[in-house]
């Protein structure tokens, strides 16, 4: 049975009502059990990155073995003790940084890692076309790909044309491929069988675009960061600019006050470049500097002032931007870095 935690806006959609409300009923665990018609079955528990702040109680009671089998649903009150401990609940999540720590704690942390290019080629062989086939009533004599060369046509789609750790944007281009060309042979009477090659394909998609404003050459003080969207799930990049500022040092004469940043930065990302500014300070005599020299402001953007960001990940992006700015050391443009960093410059594990 699965259930979305992500959706759920108050306790009693896991809880249940109590009878005497009207339109009562049984929570969502409750409801599930009758629905498999067993009391040890499976629980797939999706979206618990986006567990609001209610739910976490009950949630706790629900997974924690010592006492789900007592879980007492609103609805039968306390007269009925209902043994969930029988059953197997599995949780899913894009990221575990929103995820309650409580509830971490209480199972046992499977990382999933983005599917491999030679993966991907398989899914899609395997699944996508054929659906996509069957879907859309695409025959193989009408439209197919050259033979003895569809594992590389797809090798050069995931290459060029996605940039995801999953597959559902090598599906789209795939039913957008499929169906122009489908297209054509309905609308051009002496169609034949299509064979699909890389050059048609070159000719029937847009010119693949980057997933982030990537400079065509290596820039000083500019770095490419990690980031995740915690209200979507879904990680990006985002290029973090740092530019000196031809203006006298701050009012208190301190450096960290040098450093101010733009770019919809929330508490925690803010902190963080305090932290790295610091760092680096501290890093100086490693890194060539003199911190009595360092006179002009320093201006950091993240570029993408449209949507929030938060976390500490940023901290080693931002160290190495300042750090190349006072240096004078390009950094590369086709590397991402993340990761939190300490006030003396060491960085934490990679997330």
């Amino acid at each position: 049975h699965k259930l979305s935690l992500g959706g759920m806006r108050d306790e009693t959609d896991l809880r249940g009502h109590g009878f005497t409300y009207e339109g009562s009923k049984p929570g969502a665990i409750v409801q599930g059990l009758i629905k498999m018609d067993a009391m040890n079955g499976l629980f797939i528990l999706d979206e618990a990155d986006k567990t609001e702040a209610f739910a976490i109680a009950t949630l706790l009671e629900i997974l924690d073995p010592e006492q789900n089998h007592l879980f007492h649903d609103k609805y039968t009150q306390t007269t009925v003790d209902i043994d969930l401990s029988d059953c197997h609940f599995i949780l899913t999540a894009n990221t575990l940084d929103t995820v309650p720590e409580p509830v971490v704690d209480r199972c046992q942390v499977v990382h999933l890692g983005r599917y491999s290019v030679e993966e991907k080629v398989e899914i899609a062989r395997r699944h996508i076309l054929p659906r996509l086939r069957r879907v859309h009533d695409i025959a193989e004599d009408v439209i197919d790909f050259e033979p003895d060369h569809v594992d590389e046509h797809l090798r050069f789609l995931i290459h060029n044309y996605t940039h995801e750790a999953g597959v559902r944007q090598l599906e789209l281009v795939l039913r957008t491929l499929l169906l122009r060309l489908q297209r054509r042979s309905v609308f051009e009477e002496d169609a034949e069988r299509v064979v699909i090659t890389r050059q048609l394909i070159k000719r029937s998609l847009e010119e693949p675009g980057r997933p982030a404003s990537i400079n065509s050459e290596d820039r000083v003080g500019e770095v490419m960061a990690l980031g995740v969207n915690s209200e979507r799930g879904v990680g990006g990049v985002i290029p973090v600019q740092a530019t000196r500022v031809p203006s006298t040092r701050g009012g208190d004469g301190s450096a960290v006050s040098m450093v101010h940043a733009t770019g919809n930065l929330e508490k925690v990302m803010d902190e963080s470049r305090r932290v790295a500014t610091t760092a680096i300070l501290h890093c100086a005599h490693q890194l060539d500097l003199d911190p009595a020299e360092i006179d002009a402001p320093i201006h950091l953007h993240f570029m993408g002032g449209s949507t929030r960001k938060d976390g500490p990940s940023a901290g080693a992006a931002i160290g190495l931007a300042v750090a190349s700015l006072l240096t004078g050391d390009a950094m590369r443009r086709d590397v991402a870095v993340t990761g939190e960093i300490d006030t003396q410059g060491r960085i934490t594990g990679v997330g």
